[in-house]
């Protein structure tokens, strides 16, 4: 099981390198670097600063989603998952309770797939491979990366506008929500 998810995080890490290029690489080890460094300061350079880790952490998600679509398959594939008691991470993460819920095995190594508050299937989902793969490799693809030291923190820039077309709403968002969790999102209705 692990040479199958290790074969098919290494061929998606491979392609999705190529596709990315450098320049994503360089803006996420920039602002990994700039992250090291500490608190950014407040003001307009604190600004670019938050902006420049937004990028870098949409990047590691975006690598992250891709590289989790065959890890997550093989996972699901092989009926991967196991019910877990409620996290101790119940303590210290805004939404997430104590009941319990199913989880892929594989510890560490397939955390950011998971997905703390519902498990890897929604809460009004069945648990069965269809669905455990399109909710942690579709839906909420490296859900757990916002669990990560230095990658949610409350009180960041959020960018959000709404309009209306032929009398519809709809909303774009990028930053940071009130909880602290980063988010890119768009779509039909108000977005909360």
């Amino acid at each position: 099981m692990i040479a199958v998810l290790a074969c098919a995080a290494r061929w998606a890490s491979w392609a999705l390198a190529g596709a990315l290029g450098l320049w994503q690489l360089g803006i996420l080890a920039s602002a990994a670097l700039l992250a090291l460094a500490g608190e950014t300061p407040s003001g307009a350079p604190g600004r670019v600063l938050d902006g420049l880790w937004f990028l870098a952490i949409q990047d590691a998600s975006l690598i992250l989603t891709v590289v989790g679509w065959p890890v997550v398959g093989a996972l699901a594939l092989c009926f991967a998952w196991r019910l877990v008691p409620p996290p101790a991470a119940a303590l210290r993460f805004p939404g997430v309770t104590g009941a319990p819920r199913f989880q892929w095995r594989g510890g560490a190594l397939t955390f950011l797939w998971g997905n703390l508050e519902n498990g890897i299937v929604g809460p009004a989902e069945t648990l069965n491979r269809w669905n455990a793969f399109v909710w942690s490799a579709l839906r909420n693809s490296a859900n757990n990366l916002r669990y990560l030291p230095g990658v949610s923190k409350a009180g960041r820039p959020l960018w959000y506008r709404t309009w209306t077309i032929r009398g519809r709403l709809y909303y774009a968002k990028a930053g940071w929500l009130s909880d602290g969790y980063p988010c890119l999102s768009f779509g039909a209705g108000k977005g909360y």
